[in-house]
């Protein structure tokens, strides 16, 4: 079961797999699983995490960038790495609610996340509403953000 998490780590091995225990009303390997999916999905993003924030330069290197794009991508990758250390978990959690068909209340949440998103972008990237225009840096803050209020 590890193996698998390892090669095909995203919310949908681990959603099946749910399914397939919650189906059978074995709780205890519904909760095994959430845990496994749960640690692999933080292990993952924090990896990930650590990898962008320590070597932020070298992802931009692959493109051939240099100068003002080059400092521009590694600023934005910077920010991004924050947020996707929190992803993880919330893309666990949203593949258990769907596994116990509970899938409005992931729609819902979907709805939310992306509206609030579009609009803290367009506030911060241009600055309206009294906040500091951002530019680039106002994009991937947008979703940081929103994850602290999530």
């Amino acid at each position: 079961m590890v193996r698998r998490y390892l090669y095909l780590g995203d919310g949908n091995w681990y959603g099946r797999a749910a399914c397939q225990y919650w189906g059978a009303k074995d709780e205890q390997g519904y909760r095994r699983n959430f845990a496994l999916g749960a640690s692999f999905a933080t292990l993952a993003s924090t990896l990930i995490f650590l990898c962008v924030w320590l070597f932020p330069s070298a992802i931009p290197a692959l493109f051939n960038t240099e100068g003002r794009t080059a400092e521009l991508a590694t600023d934005y990758l910077q920010i991004v790495s924050i947020a996707i250390l929190f992803a993880g978990p919330t893309i666990s959690m949203d593949a258990a609610l769907r596994a116990i068909g509970k899938t409005q209340v992931t729609l819902y949440m979907s709805i939310a996340e992306i509206g609030t998103n579009v609009a803290l972008s367009f506030i911060l990237i241009f600055g309206y509403f009294g906040a500091p225009a951002l530019g680039l840096s106002g994009r991937p803050t947008a979703p940081l953000l929103r994850g602290c209020f999530a």
